[in-house]
């Protein structure tokens, strides 16, 4: 990092993705989920960077398996989006909130559509 670059805020950058989707409707939110695809892959990508991620790679895929057994295969996008928002609203404390956006930001961005 330059002294000119500012460092990642993921905290930030994920904070103006649930703005941005505060007034979707359950019906539109795979959409716009697909829609903010490059937000969510370059937050994931900030994500992947970090230690605890790195750390806990292996519960990550673990939880993936978990997901791919329960989930129909189009459904995949929106169920590994609503569990990682529901880690975060019922997150005991702030760290366990933030750890989970960086654990699970990286899933939501694997089951994206591939890009063109």
């Amino acid at each position: 990092m330059t002294e000119t670059q500012k460092p990642v805020d993921i905290d930030e950058m994920f904070a103006e993705l649930m703005e941005s989707l505060q007034e979707v409707s359950d019906d539109g939110m795979e959409a716009e989920l697909v829609s903010k695809a490059s937000q969510i892959r370059e937050i994931a990508k900030h994500c992947e960077q970090t230690l605890i991620v790195q750390r806990y790679a292996k519960m990550r895929e673990e939880f993936e398996e978990e997901l791919r057994a329960e989930s129909a295969a189009d459904q995949l996008l929106i169920n590994s989006w609503l569990h990682m928002l529901e880690r975060v609203v019922n997150a005991p404390t702030r760290a366990h909130m933030v750890v989970s956006v960086r654990l699970l930001m990286p899933l939501v961005a694997k089951h994206l559509p591939a890009q063109h």
